[in-house]
């Protein structure tokens, strides 16, 4: 079983969606790459952009914590909160119905 971090790696190069990729979308326009969530914070992530940089992987996507905002994390943040990746692109479907 791949670590989250090779995971999210993996996803962002078959995503192809490079940081500020998406900077004149609209949101509700964006195209959801991955979707993560941490069980143990209750904060759940949409990936939008990702690009792998050294060891680690940026990204930028919503972020569902204390409030939602839209900003940048990194896969090793996500690892760090305990994130497990719910669904990305690469299982087949384009989106998610909440």
């Amino acid at each position: 079983m791949f670590d989250l971090v090779n995971q999210i790696e993996t996803i962002a190069l078959a995503a192809d969606k490079a940081i500020g990729s998406t900077e004149n979308t609209p949101v509700t326009e964006k195209e959801v790459i991955a979707r993560l969530h941490s069980p143990r914070l209750g904060w759940a992530w949409e990936v939008y952009e990702a690009e792998i940089q050294g060891d680690d992987c940026l990204m930028f996507g919503t972020v569902l914590g204390w409030e939602k905002e839209m900003g940048y994390f990194t896969a090793t943040d996500l690892k760090a909160a305990g994130a497990w990746l719910l669904w990305s692109l690469l299982d087949g479907e384009t989106s998610l119905e909440a």
